[in-house]
């Protein structure tokens, strides 16, 4: 099986190396940014102009007001509020007296002031029907005074205007600076786009607000929207509102990389590269032995197979040539005992050794499964180690409680069985028990093999299924083996939908083999058997 860890380290540090690069290109950069001044002399002439006719607007609104104020002939509510209607802004017209008391003041409202209640402007300090008033003194300042007319602006107080109508009596005006300011803007966006094309030839960034923020013109509109505060600012105030123009210096923006940083990180992404490239060479060429030397094993063990298996065929046409006399006569009988035993350990070696071969190539072949009886397959593996088990000494107890089959490979469970009971034959005392039980349950199949043996330490208990482990010297010593009989044994259980397990033991190990059971199996129990 061809390892994807190599192709996936080398990724890796390719991909690292150039995220390196990336990372280094990002720290070298430096972006200096270089400020050009521009020629504003058409935006300062347009500064001038706009303040001119700002100006303008601001004498002829005031002369509307002196004008409305000064109508003598408007007594009626009514024609008072069509011609401030006239007029943008007026919310409020007033008409105060000298009297002390304030009792010939008249307070029209004209528009909705921003406030709930317009505040009532009033000589007098009395709070008139609980309304809001704008106490002005002194009186002499509006009657008394050579001013016939003027603005009231003060901090604290709404914007008004004043115009004397007679000795004893002025007329005020509350205006709305809002509505003033907007209706500028309207007028402004309206009538001066044509004034603000001389400024455009420049090429901005240019542009001109209004107070509140609202752009009127602009040119460059990308350039002012980058946050970046103007280099010159020309306010254009009145007692309505703010206007003001803004410009920006071009800037041209260069972008130069540190070749120290540069050359760093080429120097630590070439070194990733490298180490990449070497890791892969040196695993692939591991890889490479590693599965020559498994394929070699392979071989071996298949060529190791044939004479095995004449060896084995020549034994039993010897013991079936021999007299029963001169078996049971001499030594003969009992050395070909041995060497058929011996045959068999190194069958069971080979099996075990091509399994893991397969396994670690990928080469499992999928099981043919089948209704199998459990209590054959363990008394032909029993019967195979009959000779060995009664040489150590060890007595065989047969504890077949059920009749089920179960569903899997007949060759498989005698595998598992074969190596767990060789297991017990290799670390049992001599002159224990072999313990060999088949019982059934909620569709399952189990078999367990237990002996009285020195067990297997708790510390070893997670491990005993993983190949190549061998529990510690003071159970082991002395006894040969590879470490591969149980983890080949639960590959196997596994593969017919099954598991072993090792299960809790006083004394001993105990394996239990747990497989399905095989559809429509008819349970009847058997009497224990003991040999």
């Amino acid at each position: 099986m061809k390892s994807r860890v190599p192709h996936l380290l080398l990724g890796l540090l390719l991909a690292g190396a150039v995220g390196v690069l990336v990372a280094g290109f990002l720290a070298a950069e430096r972006k200096e940014t270089e400020v050009v001044p521009r020629d504003r002399g058409a935006l300062t002439d347009l500064a001038v102009y706009l303040a001119g006719e700002l100006r303008m607007l601001d004498e002829l609104y005031t002369s509307h007001l002196k004008e409305l104020a000064g109508e003598t002939s408007l007594r009626e509510d009514f024609a008072i509020k069509k011609r401030c209607e006239e007029i943008v802004g007026i919310a409020q017209f007033s008409i105060l007296s000298r009297a002390p008391d304030g009792r010939r003041d008249r307070h029209l409202k004209v528009r909705d002031w921003t406030e709930p209640r317009a505040p009532a402007p009033s000589f007098s300090e009395s709070d008139r029907l609980g309304a809001e008033v704008i106490r002005l003194s002194p009186v002499s300042a509006y009657l008394d005074g050579l001013d016939e007319s003027g603005w009231i602006d003060e901090p604290g107080k709404p914007l008004m205007y004043w115009a004397r109508r007679s000795p004893n009596e002025i007329v005020v005006l509350l205006v709305n600076r809002a509505e003033v300011a907007a209706a500028i803007t309207g007028w402004l966006r309206e009538y001066e786009g044509e004034a603000f094309e001389t400024v455009a030839v420049g090429g901005g960034p240019d542009v001109f607000r209004a107070g509140n923020g609202d752009t009127l013109f602009e040119v460059a509109e990308a350039e002012t929207g980058k946050g970046v505060r103007p280099d010159l600012l020309l306010p254009l105030r009145t007692r309505y509102g703010d206007w003001h123009l803004e410009s920006w210096d071009r800037r041209v923006t260069t972008v130069r990389y540190d070749q120290r940083v540069i050359s760093g990180t080429w120097l630590l992404a070439l070194l990733l590269a490298l180490t990449g490239v070497a890791l892969f060479r040196h695993q692939r060429s591991v890889l490479k032995r590693a599965a020559q030397q498994v394929s070699f094993v392979n071989r071996v063990s298949h060529e190791l197979r044939t004479p095995l298996t004449n060896i084995i065929l020549n034994t039993d046409l010897v013991s079936e040539a021999l007299s029963e006399k001169a078996l049971a006569g001499g030594g003969v009988g009992r050395r070909l005992s041995l060497v058929r035993e011996e045959c068999r350990r190194l069958n069971r070696l080979i099996a075990n050794v091509l399994s893991f071969s397969g396994r670690e190539q990928n080469r499992n072949v999928p099981l043919s499964l089948e209704t199998i009886d459990p209590v054959e397959v363990c008394d032909r593996v029993l019967e195979s180690f009959g000779a060995v088990l009664e040489r150590k000494g060890l007595v065989v107890k047969r504890h077949y409680q059920t009749a089920k089959h179960c569903r899997g490979s007949a060759d498989s469970l005698a595998q598992i069985l074969a190596n767990l009971v060789s297991n017990v034959e290799k670390y049992a005392v001599s002159g224990g028990v072999l313990e060999v039980a088949v019982t059934g349950s909620e569709e399952r199949v189990s078999i367990q093999v237990s002996d009285a043996g020195p067990g297997i330490p708790r510390a070893a208990e997670k491990k005993v299924f993983t190949a190549f482990y061998r529990v510690d010297k003071g159970v082991t010593e002395g006894v040969s083996g590879t470490g591969l009989g149980l983890a080949i044994a639960r590959d196997l259980a596994e593969d017919m939908g099954g598991g072993l397990y090792l299960l809790p033991s006083q004394k001993g190990a105990r394996f239990e083999v747990s497989l399905p059971e095989a559809p429509g199996n008819v349970i009847d129990l058997r009497e224990n058997l003991a040999s």
